[in-house]
């Protein structure tokens, strides 16, 4: 099912549906679904004492399309920093919003909004500067497409959610439950997302990289499991907490107890390995003597989420599964549009599946496709409008 895709905890989602009051089910079913919905409690990082109390200063910059998406946007911001600072606690580091002011940039998509976003505002190394940018118009699970970060840099830009559809399925097949019990349902797992994602994008800035534990907050997609760091991605994130509070003049000590951490724990870790070896080739050119002393490393440098397959606007190839209900000659279409998109070429992508785009507009398989090639094609208004089908699909469930 391509869904699972692009709907992210799309198998609670699909799950809810076998609880639906019509189908006779017990009250009783759909607590028990709710409490397997509800998400866990992110976990603290524990403390080894090497890092000295500190605080961060946090500064916002919120785009117009956000704060219109986010009801009281300063408010929900500060609750998701909450969370980061309770999972942080243990170090004895403290993030403190000490500005949220509006953003007025034509930038749209996450990469160049971050870019913007780098030149506009210098940082200190206590400093985080945080971009809001409006959600996307179509659903994702995908870290990279709902937030950007520089990899040891100082800046992150993040998503307003796109969730409609998975409070219309609370709403719906839960119907059992008193509307208290749904609305904190969606309550709850509102704010595990927002806290993960921030977790996930503060995480990059602090030297932490994809892996693929399950529970771990760096895995590339979010799921509703995400409960807290692996053990070498927090250790990667102490030592640099640790450098970052020392103010050092140089990156290259930073580097080198990075590169030590990295290999203990060798290819035997849960670290993505492309992004492990990117990672180890940056830190070997941050660890060589610079003749000018610099507080950070640079923030041009590749970020586990800029990297190719980050900036391609791809979800995994879609499966035979994924194409069964489509005529043979449709299936070469779509695979054809899908290896478009994949070697970044959105506008050929776009005019070699506009036929099937418009021939197949109640199939959410083919909708999504379509939807993710407006997004890289397209600007954000442009693209809202070539997503409204999908948008009507996932609301209707016709997703099967």
């Amino acid at each position: 099912m391509r869904a699972r895709h692009v709907l992210g905890s799309t198998f609670f989602l699909l799950t809810m549906a076998c609880f639906n009051s019509q189908w006779g089910e017990a009250k009783g079913e759909q607590q028990r679904a709710m409490v397997r919905a509800a998400p866990p409690q992110l976990e603290r990082i524990a403390s080894t004492g090497a890092v000295t109390p500190v605080t961060i200063s946090v500064h916002v910059l919120a785009t117009p399309r956000y704060t219109a998406q986010v009801v009281d946007a300063p408010r929900q911001f500060q609750e998701a920093v909450n969370e980061v600072n309770r999972v942080f606690s243990g170090l004895g580091v403290t993030f403190r919003v000490d500005s949220f002011a509006a953003w007025e940039t034509a930038e749209d998509r996450v990469e160049t909004a971050l870019a913007a976003l780098e030149s506009k505002e210098k940082a200190g190394p206590l400093d985080l500067h945080v971009g809001l940018l409006g959600s996307l118009p179509r659903a994702s699970a995908s870290f990279h497409e709902l937030g950007y970060a520089t990899l040891l840099g100082h800046h992150l830009v993040l998503r307003a959610p796109a969730r409609a559809d998975e409070v219309d399925a609370i709403e719906r097949n839960l119907d059992e439950l008193s509307a208290e019990e749904r609305e904190g349902l969606v309550k709850g797992r509102r704010k595990h997302r927002a806290a993960a994602l921030l977790l996930h994008e503060i995480g990059h800035t602090l030297g932490a990289i994809h892996d693929d534990a399950a529970p771990s907050v760096m895995n590339p997609a979010y799921a509703n499991e995400r409960s807290g760091f692996s053990p070498q991605n927090a250790a990667l994130v102490e030592i640099t907490l640790r450098h970052r509070a020392a103010k050092e003049a140089s990156s290259s000590e930073l580097a080198r107890d990075l590169l030590a951490s990295l290999d203990k724990v060798g290819s035997g870790g849960d670290f993505v390995a492309k992004d492990r070896d990117e990672m180890r080739a940056l830190l070997t050119s941050l660890r060589a003597p610079t003749t000018a002393p610099s507080p950070s490393p640079s923030p041009t440098v590749a970020s586990a989420d800029t990297s190719s397959s980050a900036n391609a606007n791809t979800a995994p190839p879609a499966t035979d599964e994924d194409l069964r209900e489509l005529a043979a000659g449709d299936r070469d279409t779509y695979r054809r549009v899908e290896a478009l998109l994949t070697k970044h070429e959105p506008a050929a992508a776009w005019e070699a599946g506009k036929a099937l785009f418009a021939s197949r507009g109640k199939s959410f398989t083919v909708q999504d496709l379509k939807c993710r090639v407006a997004m890289a094609a397209f600007a954000y208004d442009r693209a809202i409008g070539e997503c409204e089908t999908l948008t009507k699909l996932t609301r209707e469930g016709l997703h099967k």
